[in-house]
């Protein structure tokens, strides 16, 4: 295990009022964030948060076709749903890629028919005003009126979900769509530096004036101290290992938002589930190691780079799979984590991805 020691009163390292020094994880900089996204609902996309990269048709049809190949696995090992299978999309924003996604499933209904599985699509965002933008949509509300689409105001950091119509059951899983959504969740710096580690410290201004709400303005400054290792969440100190194993040295991000969200999905598809997510990502081990804190704790594009190697060791440890990318594209990466199955059956998925 990673040994680290404590120099500093634990009380300066506990969430404050303001803009005061507090963890990375903790600081007030991802409560503004989400408040920015309220403030701005759909306009956010307009003109200021970039969504093209994961917005786009090929990587709607991308997920359809995985989904089919990782149902020809799931069936094989459990039999047919008994009922339709939830997909729920997370932080849906502008709903484009929501529509996107009906099309590219649309165009499968045959082979989803051949399955014998029928889908129910929920879309979900924090932002009640974005709801009620989809609809009112001229392209998303014919769909919102059909029979196997619905939307809900969630908040996936939660542990509720009241727009749950009626409870799962043993033999139909879940399937998750996270788009462009765990850049802007609570994130964790740390550094490995010749042997030790520290935790990152984040103290943030941002400008008076019309300019306060502009996240591209604000001034985020991490100083990494010590910390101690037991008051963090099992599975960070899990990950915080591996990569002590691997030699690391640099700053590593901890996606905790991300992990935080997918046991709330785990809770929620009672550990059978299938997660297809797009983001501004580190998707190798060699991406992932030797950053520079600069590097990685920036947020440019209203969002802060996350780790899905780490993401990928957290279903491996928890025993389910992850197939990420071989290669670090320099804006986005792709991943497929899955939890509720036999490791290592799911060749299909693998020959898709």
């Amino acid at each position: 295990m990673i040994s680290t020691s404590i120099d500093s009163p634990e009380s300066q390292a506990s969430p404050e009022s303001g803009n005061a020094v507090a963890w990375l994880c903790e600081s007030s900089i991802w409560s503004r964030l989400a408040d920015f996204y309220q403030e701005k609902g759909k306009k956010a996309w307009q003109s200021e948060v970039p969504f093209q990269i994961t917005s786009n048709p090929q990587i709607a049809t991308a997920y359809v076709e995985t989904l089919l190949a990782w149902l020809e696995g799931w069936i094989a090992q459990h039999g047919q749903p008994k009922r339709p299978i939830r997909i729920v999309e997370l932080g849906a924003g502008h709903g484009v890629f929501s529509l996107m996604m009906l099309r590219a499933l649309s165009e499968q209904e045959g082979v989803f028919a051949r399955l014998g599985v029928t889908i129910h699509y929920v879309i979900t965002d924090l932002v009640e005003a974005n709801l009620l933008a989809w609809q009112e949509d001229p392209l998303l509300k014919p769909w919102l009126q059909s029979e196997g689409v619905s939307c809900a105001q969630w908040d996936c950091l939660a542990d509720q979900h009241p727009w749950m119509e009626e409870p799962s059951d043993s033999q139909t899983p879940w399937v998750f769509v996270a788009n462009y959504l765990f850049d802007s969740l609570p994130q964790d710096a740390y550094l490995f530096e010749k042997g030790t580690l520290k935790r990152g410290r984040a103290q943030w201004e941002s400008p008076t004036g019309t300019q306060a709400n502009d996240p591209n303005q604000w001034n985020l400054a991490v100083e990494f101290t010590d910390f101690d290792a037991t008051k963090l969440p099992i599975a960070t100190r899990g990950l915080l290992t591996e990569y002590h194993n691997m030699g690391a040295e640099g700053c590593i991000l901890i996606p905790d938002g991300a992990i935080r969200c997918i046991e709330t999905l785990r809770d929620l598809s009672q550990d059978r589930m299938l997660l297809l997510s797009s983001d501004k990502a580190l998707s190798t081990q060699s991406s992932t190691l030797g950053r520079r804190p600069e590097e990685i704790t920036s947020f440019a594009s209203y969002s802060m780079l996350v780790n899905f190697h780490a993401l990928q060791l957290y279903f491996q440890h928890e025993g389910g799979e992850a197939w990420l990318q071989d290669t670090q594209q320099e804006f986005l990466a792709s991943g497929v984590f899955s939890i509720g199955h036999r490791p290592g059956t799911y060749f299909a998925l693998e020959r898709t991805f």
